[in-house]
């Protein structure tokens, strides 16, 4: 289990809609890892880009993985532009990132269902999406 950190939460990551955050990665970016495939997003850091993949250091413990573009997503920058079925990464109440499945949009807000937990409305600027 990793240490602490302001994980990133959101989404299936095989299944998620292309949308939101912008381009590709470079080292350097700000991102949020999908650490060993659980339903918790870790920040980090890219390290290397190569292919399909980066190589990302966690902040919480220095660790580096290598993981397929599809298992890192940019930190939100902005309001997150989903629509209802997206799967997504999105800030939970305890500040951490999660995989969720937008059910409603509500002005800024969208409705999450979490893979565990009761529905909560998250920002727009919370939530990002995987592989961008």
């Amino acid at each position: 289990m990793k240490l602490s950190s302001i994980g990133v939460s959101l989404g299936m990551v095989a299944l998620l809609a292309l949308t939101g955050c912008g381009g590709g990665f470079s080292v350097g970016d700000k991102v949020v890892g999908n650490w060993k495939g659980g339903d918790r997003w870790w920040n980090a850091q890219v390290t290397a880009v190569a292919g399909d993949h980066v190589t990302v250091k966690y902040d919480d413990d220095s660790s580096t993985e290598t993981l397929a573009k599809t298992s890192a997503a940019h930190l939100p920058s902005g309001a997150a532009s989903v629509k209802v079925g997206d799967r997504v990464i999105a800030k939970w109440t305890d500040s951490k990132f999660y995989n969720g499945t937008v059910t409603a949009l509500n002005g800024d807000k969208a409705t999450i269902s979490w893979t565990s937990g009761s529905p909560t409305d998250v920002a727009l600027t919370d939530i990002t999406v995987a592989g961008k």
